[in-house]
Protein backbone atom coordinates (compact mmCIF):
# COMPACT_ATOMS: atom_id res chain seq x y z
CA UNK A 1 0.00 0.00 0.00
CA UNK A 2 1.32 3.67 -0.64
CA UNK A 3 0.57 6.32 1.38
CA UNK A 4 2.21 9.34 2.12
CA UNK A 5 0.37 10.76 5.38
CA UNK A 6 0.62 15.13 6.07
CA UNK A 7 1.12 16.24 9.29
CA UNK A 8 -1.78 16.21 11.65
CA UNK A 9 -2.57 19.59 13.89
CA UNK A 10 -3.37 19.22 17.53
CA UNK A 11 -6.48 21.26 16.63
CA UNK A 12 -9.91 20.72 14.55
CA UNK A 13 -8.72 19.71 11.07
CA UNK A 14 -10.27 17.53 8.46
CA UNK A 15 -9.40 15.05 6.20
CA UNK A 16 -10.36 13.92 2.56
CA UNK A 17 -9.14 11.57 0.10
CA UNK A 18 -9.23 8.54 -1.49
CA UNK A 19 -9.00 4.60 -0.58
CA UNK A 20 -8.29 2.35 -3.96
CA UNK A 21 -8.32 -1.09 -3.26
CA UNK A 22 -7.15 -3.80 -5.45
CA UNK A 23 -9.70 -4.16 -7.62
CA UNK A 24 -10.33 -8.31 -6.66
CA UNK A 25 -10.83 -7.15 -2.92
CA UNK A 26 -12.94 -3.64 -3.54
CA UNK A 27 -15.90 -5.69 -1.85
CA UNK A 28 -13.77 -7.19 1.28
CA UNK A 29 -12.85 -3.37 1.53
CA UNK A 30 -16.19 -2.04 1.92
CA UNK A 31 -16.98 -5.07 4.11
CA UNK A 32 -14.34 -3.89 6.68
CA UNK A 33 -15.04 0.04 5.67
CA UNK A 34 -18.62 -0.51 6.98
CA UNK A 35 -17.15 -1.71 10.12
CA UNK A 36 -15.10 1.00 10.74
CA UNK A 37 -17.44 3.44 9.84
CA UNK A 38 -20.18 2.05 12.61
CA UNK A 39 -17.36 1.98 15.49
CA UNK A 40 -15.94 5.84 14.11
CA UNK A 41 -19.33 6.72 14.72
CA UNK A 42 -19.02 5.96 18.78
CA UNK A 43 -15.75 7.47 18.84
CA UNK A 44 -14.95 10.59 20.85
CA UNK A 45 -13.77 13.58 18.99
CA UNK A 46 -15.25 12.22 15.84
CA UNK A 47 -16.93 15.04 14.47
CA UNK A 48 -17.98 13.76 11.31
CA UNK A 49 -17.12 10.69 9.43
CA UNK A 50 -18.36 9.63 6.00
CA UNK A 51 -16.75 6.84 3.49
CA UNK A 52 -18.11 6.16 -0.32
CA UNK A 53 -17.87 3.96 -2.31
CA UNK A 54 -17.25 5.88 -5.93
CA UNK A 55 -20.72 4.51 -8.62
CA UNK A 56 -18.52 4.02 -11.54
CA UNK A 57 -14.84 3.40 -10.15
CA UNK A 58 -15.99 0.49 -7.65
CA UNK A 59 -12.81 -0.13 -6.16
CA UNK A 60 -12.63 3.62 -4.96
CA UNK A 61 -13.36 5.19 -2.16
CA UNK A 62 -14.22 8.32 -1.03
CA UNK A 63 -12.96 9.80 2.59
CA UNK A 64 -14.02 12.65 4.46
CA UNK A 65 -13.59 13.06 8.33
CA UNK A 66 -13.50 15.74 11.21
CA UNK A 67 -11.94 15.65 13.86
CA UNK A 68 -11.77 17.44 16.99
CA UNK A 69 -7.72 17.34 17.67
CA UNK A 70 -4.67 15.06 16.77
CA UNK A 71 -6.15 12.83 20.13
CA UNK A 72 -9.35 11.99 18.62
CA UNK A 73 -7.47 11.04 15.59
CA UNK A 74 -4.63 8.98 16.87
CA UNK A 75 -7.05 6.80 18.94
CA UNK A 76 -8.89 6.19 15.72
CA UNK A 77 -5.73 5.03 14.30
CA UNK A 78 -5.55 2.40 16.86
CA UNK A 79 -8.96 0.88 15.90
CA UNK A 80 -9.51 -2.70 15.41
CA UNK A 81 -11.18 -2.15 11.74
CA UNK A 82 -9.26 0.31 10.62
CA UNK A 83 -5.67 -1.72 11.38
CA UNK A 84 -7.66 -4.61 9.75
CA UNK A 85 -7.94 -2.35 6.39
CA UNK A 86 -4.71 -0.83 6.17
CA UNK A 87 -2.85 -3.96 7.13
CA UNK A 88 -4.58 -6.81 5.14
CA UNK A 89 -3.70 -6.10 2.01
CA UNK A 90 -7.06 -5.09 0.55
CA UNK A 91 -5.90 -1.24 -0.15
CA UNK A 92 -3.69 -0.62 -2.60
CA UNK A 93 -3.26 3.28 -2.09
CA UNK A 94 -4.52 5.78 0.56
CA UNK A 95 -4.49 9.53 -0.66
CA UNK A 96 -5.32 11.93 2.31
CA UNK A 97 -5.34 15.57 2.42
CA UNK A 98 -5.43 17.28 5.96
CA UNK A 99 -6.71 20.95 6.46
CA UNK A 100 -6.78 22.75 9.43
CA UNK A 101 -9.79 24.23 10.25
Amino acid sequence: MTSAFPPVPETEFVVYGTITAHPEKADEAAKIIRKVSDVAATEEGILYYCITRDAEVRHKFHVFERYAGRKAFEDHGKQEGLQELLGSGVVAEFAPVILKL
